[in-house]
């Protein structure tokens, strides 16, 4: 039964695009929980204001992606 949910990404290329497009983005984004110990741990950082440089790296990867995505369409 497993083996029928295979796509091969060698024969179905876009599939194979797809996914590893989706996965890359969802990887992005998680690394920005990891940010946060980098922060607190390598830089002097107060807990009080992770938060709020978090929201702010966030922003920007927004601010970021949108203008990329607008200019390659």
């Amino acid at each position: 039964m497993l083996r029928s949910y295979w796509v091969n990404p060698r024969q179905h290329r876009a599939f194979g695009w797809a996914w590893a497009v989706r996965f890359l983005a969802t990887a992005a984004w998680a690394s920005n929980t990891y940010f946060s110990f980098v922060l607190l741990q390598r830089f002097p950082v107060p807990t009080e204001q992770l938060p709020g440089m978090i929201f702010l790296t966030t922003l920007l990867a927004i601010v970021c992606v949108g203008a990329v995505a607008w200019l390659t369409g």
